[in-house]
């Protein structure tokens, strides 16, 4: 699929969000006949609907957001983490959160849940519950919250784009 886009010559620079739908157009007639030779023949109609989304970055844009609550807390005996994000950002991510537990055996790593951080979204508050590889939390010497972009062209996969001590 290709999809041009007609940028006027003041487009200010920031990021742009629209969606492409894609939806059946009604049949006008259904038929079915059965023929012994050939076997079943008829029409198939498929009922579908679908909205696909489609960003344009035009320009400079920047990721700016930050953590203003990290907290760990306990819900039906599972250790839950807590964000709550302010963003100030102008263009979109996708954010996958790993979770580093330092212990006397080294460290263990787990990938806790993944974000979307829209520009719109100016705050969002989000509840990951921890994978079971991991130790319970208040046994971790060291805790850190790494945060890597995903499906994002400007950020290495393996690099983390923040990080943060959780204690």
């Amino acid at each position: 699929v290709r999809i041009l886009a007609r940028r006027t010559a003041n487009l200010p620079d920031g990021e742009y969000h629209s969606h492409i739908k894609i939806m059946p157009e009604p049949m006008t007639k259904k038929t079915q006949t059965m023929d012994a030779g050939k076997g079943l023949m008829g029409v198939f109609e498929v009922k579908t609907h679908m909205s696909v989304p489609v960003f344009l970055r035009q320009g400079k844009t920047q990721l700016d957001f930050d953590l203003k609550n990290i907290n760990i807390s306990k819900k039906d005996g599972t250790d839950v983490v807590n964000l709550t994000v302010e963003n100030n950002s102008t263009r979109s991510i996708y954010a996958r959160h790993s979770l580093v537990c330092t212990t006397a055996e080294g460290d263990i790593t787990s990938t806790i849940g993944v974000t979307r951080l829209y520009v719109e979204a100016k705050s969002i508050a989000e509840e990951f519950p921890v994978g079971t590889n991991m130790p319970p939390l208040d046994s971790c010497s060291a805790l850190t919250l790494n945060i890597f972009g995903l499906q994002d062209f400007e950020h290495k996969v393996n690099e983390p784009i923040r990080t943060y001590k959780i204690k």
